[in-house]
């Protein structure tokens, strides 16, 4: 959909999972000679550098960078974004081309359906022009690419508290841990974790070798879980509790919803859940026949 927001974009690839660097750089210096006035996965090349930027419009004698997100906000996550847009900025002015204007473009929580996608009102831009958050990034860019190729290059995996369960790389750069480690503590910070670690606490037993414990239920109880071998804690009188406050007839209402990016139908607004199917068993007394 967002192809759509520009008239007369032109696609560097259909075949947006798969990559070929060399045919999509070839195909991008072709529709910039051909002065297209859109470029959708514009790709560029520039030593060890790749980028493809989602929309790469062009103004004049300049372009203009439009990095697609398909998020309704993008508050939480701007430094994150304007990480990703300085680099493809930083890429693009590499290979001479002049950066006039950034923007995020991203989905709009208000919009609502009515008949045919509005892709204008679907979709706004954020701009990054004289944004302090952008200028930072585009600051840091250089000596980011540093860091990136030592790491690159490093040949033993060194821990730090900037690992974060978010991490894509977690498990493999904790591969030659032994599991379950201090890592993968519900709630336990990763600064903490290698805190443990280059105590050479590690394992759950190497805490409870060290008399180490967490005044917080839920982390303890992860713990004790696994070393005992018993199933999560529960508490059979609340629950008891609970059962002599039910008054028949029961209602057992099970149902599945959608949450999908562009609203697929009329009244509804970008990720709204959207409940598509149910089922409902009636119990009439206790232990009684269920009536679906």
């Amino acid at each position: 959909f967002a192809h759509l927001y520009f008239p007369h974009t032109v696609k560097v690839k259909n075949d947006l999972k798969n990559v070929d660097v060399k045919l999509q750089t070839e195909i991008t210096q072709k529709l910039l000679h051909d002065n297209v006035s859109c470029i959708a996965e514009a790709s560029f090349i520039k030593d060890d550098l790749f980028c493809a930027v989602d929309l790469l419009l062009k103004d004049q004698d300049s372009y203009s960078i439009y990095e697609v997100k398909a998020s309704t906000s993008i508050k939480s996550h701007l430094d994150e974004y304007c990480a990703d847009v300085a680099f493809q900025k930083y890429v693009l002015e590499k290979c001479g081309l002049k950066i006039n204007k950034c923007y995020i473009l991203h989905l709009n929580p208000d919009y609502v359906r009515h008949g045919d996608i509005d892709i204008h009102q679907l979709l706004i831009p954020h701009s990054l022009n004289h944004d302090s958050v952008f200028d930072s990034q585009v600051d840091l860019v250089a000596g980011n690419l540093d860091d990136l190729r030592r790491t690159a290059n490093m040949e033993d995996v060194e821990y730090g508290p900037a690992c974060s369960s978010s991490c894509d790389f977690l498990d493999y750069c904790h591969r030659d841990l032994e599991k379950p480690n201090v890592v993968y503590i519900n709630g336990v910070t990763k600064k903490k974790a290698h805190e443990y670690i280059a105590n050479n606490i590690i394992t759950f037993m190497d805490l409870r070798r060290a008399g180490i414990t967490f005044p917080h239920p839920r982390k303890q109880a992860q713990i004790d879980a696994y070393l005992n071998n018993t199933p999560t804690i529960y508490n059979p009188t609340l629950i008891k509790d609970f059962l002599k406050t039910v008054k028949y007839p029961l209602y057992h209402l099970d149902f599945e919803t959608m949450n999908e990016a562009i609203p697929p139908f009329d009244n509804t607004k970008p990720y709204e859940q959207i409940p598509f199917q149910y089922s409902l068993h009636i119990e009439m007394s206790p232990g009684g026949e269920l009536k679906h």
